[in-house]
């Protein structure tokens, strides 16, 4: 039977963590979404959704009974910043989410292979391919093509800024994460990070008082529990028995179903500008994620 199972590859158990990882990736596709649905700004989004998502993140592990407490003082510190990382690049997201339109921000924010490929090999000593370097320039020429330059003044221009800096800060969470998985599991590192995060936006959150309307509660929930504490714990599921490569190919789909819905639920197709620099950035991630595995 068993046999059966990995020749069909009917798995009942791998197919369940696929709709898992799947569920997850489309929940973060709709955080753009919910960015939009709110008229606060991406500061008090971000300080809302992880208010939210960490007392969930907290209640699912002790449901679970999974250990809490970090095994070295200084993981402490990782967390901290992989927080303070977590809590700018929402900013940033959400602000080029409200700047320009789901697609611009969405597609931007795929760019992030580029970062990791010029970060990891400084941070973990190992050698920067030339196909890569390749593969990240043309990645960086699709995204450029998403907004017009000749109007430097325009909002669009800006939201791209911000969906380039949220991108990196996304690059640097990644590698990140990459340490700090290999003694923990996705779940635990979730809620520190954004444990974390919440503690660092507390200040900003006191200070700008933040007064929501039943509109904006909605975005927060949408954030902070499905967005982030019911994707996470999903996502953290799901990689119990699901290749990193085929966890990159369907992390993929998170700027198409977050395009998707913009088109469906707020009626903002993209233009023909935004799906060819899309279809350049998804391309080449897919084209990459699919050789690397072929490799290993």
């Amino acid at each position: 039977m068993e046999v059966l199972k990995k020749k069909t590859g009917r798995d009942p158990l791998y197919m369940k963590s696929l709709a898992q990882i799947h569920i997850a990736v489309f929940f973060l596709g709709m955080s753009a979404l919910a960015g939009k649905w709110s008229n606060q700004n991406a500061l008090v989004l971000t300080f809302a959704r992880v208010w939210i998502s960490a007392p969930a993140l907290f209640i699912y592990l002790k449901l679970r009974k999974m250990p809490v407490l970090l095994k070295r003082g200084r993981d402490y510190g990782c967390m901290v910043a992989l927080g303070a990382l977590w809590a700018a690049h929402w900013t940033a997201f959400l602000t080029s989410v409200q700047l320009s339109t789901v697609a611009i921000a969405t597609i931007t924010f795929s760019t992030y292979p580029v970062f990791v490929t010029f970060l990891e090999p400084w941070l973990f000593h190992e050698k920067l391919r030339p196909s890569a370097l390749i593969q990240a320039f043309i990645m960086l020429a699709g995204a450029a093509i998403l907004v017009s330059w000749g109007e430097a003044g325009e909002d669009m221009l800006l939201g791209f800024i911000w969906g380039m800096a949220a991108s990196l800060l996304h690059g640097a969470i990644v590698l990140l994460n990459r340490r700090m998985v290999q003694d923990y599991s996705g779940e635990v590192v979730a809620f520190y990070s954004q444990g974390f995060a919440a503690l660092l936006l507390l200040p900003a959150g006191i200070a700008l008082r933040p007064v929501f309307t039943a509109q904006d509660w909605m975005a927060v929930l949408v954030l902070g529990l499905l967005c982030s504490a019911l994707a996470q714990a999903l996502m953290g599921c799901g990689l119990k028995r699901v290749k990193a490569q085929t966890l990159s190919l369907i992390g993929g789909l998170e700027s198409v179903y977050g395009i998707l819905m913009a088109a469906v639920l707020l009626g903002q197709p993209p233009t023909g500008r935004e799906l060819l620099g899309g279809a350049i950035v998804l391309g080449v991630s897919l084209f990459a994620t699919l050789r690397k595995g072929a490799a290993e």
